[in-house]
């Protein structure tokens, strides 16, 4: 069977994943990144069955070729042969940001209704989203101590979520209130994520090391710092090649559709790496989220061995 998943949120894209794969053994589930591999070699590894024709997950981040922008003809056919004569005994699930619903291959899995776009509930919705989420658990919280939870992480529905997480293996009596908020949880402005993944970046090794310790005493979830950074080393792979291709500063934010101050600071970063440097830590990252999937490596240990090595 094979899946397209848009995620603007990293809790439901992991979620819809999970619930995909939960018949799937840990070590029959491969990663790919389709910006760093060959579209050819997923699809031949998708076709290759094991001597006991197990069950199997292909996982594809970055999958950019079903976007607007992706006109490769080949991969295209390569991909339509394949979803016309699919290996049943494999699950292919494509991560996306972005999906032309014009394209063949596009049409072919949305047809059988495999087509996920999951986003974070809107301002409006996020109060009742928190609360379902919390009674699906047999919790509930007063509504002051929502209230700050949702100012103090933004209004960012994963962090609350990573957030009522820790609080819910502390707290046994079932209710929330605010001063568990106060003393269990942490204020996105006193340990801000994006300042981390920035001195992550900025390659400032020292500065990185002392937040550290922050980010393991405060539970803030790696798996959400790995994507931010990879976010980052995906955005100086693309405004490289795209200054290369002689592109201003302003005409990469309009094709990336991306705001011009982001891509200022990533050209800024951008004489900090090369081509290959940013291919092999994305590579990196992805090895170390297989492995703290698989079970092989503590979360924390995994997020210090990449600084150390980064």
């Amino acid at each position: 069977m094979e899946y397209i998943i848009k995620s603007n949120s990293y809790r439901l894209l992991k979620n819809k994943i999970n619930l995909l794969t939960q018949n799937i053994d840990k070590e029959n589930i491969s990663y790919f990144d389709l910006s760093i591999d060959n579209l050819k070699t997923i699809l031949e590894e998708c076709n290759y069955n094991s001597l006991f024709n197990d069950k199997k997950a292909i996982i594809v981040y970055n999958s950019n070729i079903f976007g607007t922008k992706y006109e490769y003809k080949e991969d295209l056919e390569l991909l339509e042969k394949y979803l016309n004569n699919p290996n049943k005994n494999t699950i292919l699930i494509f991560i996306t940001d972005s999906i032309s619903n014009r394209k063949k291959c596009v049409k072919l899995i949305k047809d059988n209704n495999n087509l996920f776009e999951l986003n974070m509930p809107d301002k409006n919705n996020l109060s009742k989203e928190i609360k379902t989420y919390l009674s699906k658990n047999n919790y509930k919280i007063e509504n002051n101590a929502l209230d700050l939870l949702i100012k103090n992480n933004l209004e960012n529905y994963d962090y609350i979520l990573n957030e009522l997480d820790k609080v819910m293996i502390i707290k046994k009596d079932f209710i929330i209130n605010i001063d568990d908020i106060k003393k269990y949880t942490s204020k996105l402005d006193e340990l801000n994520i994006f300042d981390f993944v920035d001195l992550v970046v900025k390659k400032k090794l020292n500065d990185c090391l002392k937040q550290l310790d922050d980010v393991i005493r405060n539970n803030v979830e790696p798996s959400i710092i790995f994507s931010n950074i990879a976010a980052q080393y995906r955005l100086i792979y693309s405004v490289k090649n795209l200054l290369k291709e002689g592109l201003s500063e302003k005409n990469i934010s309009d094709e990336l559709s991306i705001h011009p101050y982001r891509i200022k600071l990533a050209y800024d970063n951008s004489y900090n790496y090369t081509n290959k440097e940013l291919e092999e830590k994305l590579l990196y990252i992805g090895q170390l989220d297989e492995k703290i999937k698989k079970g092989l490596i503590d979360k924390y240990n995994a997020l210090k061995l990449f600084l150390i090595n980064m």
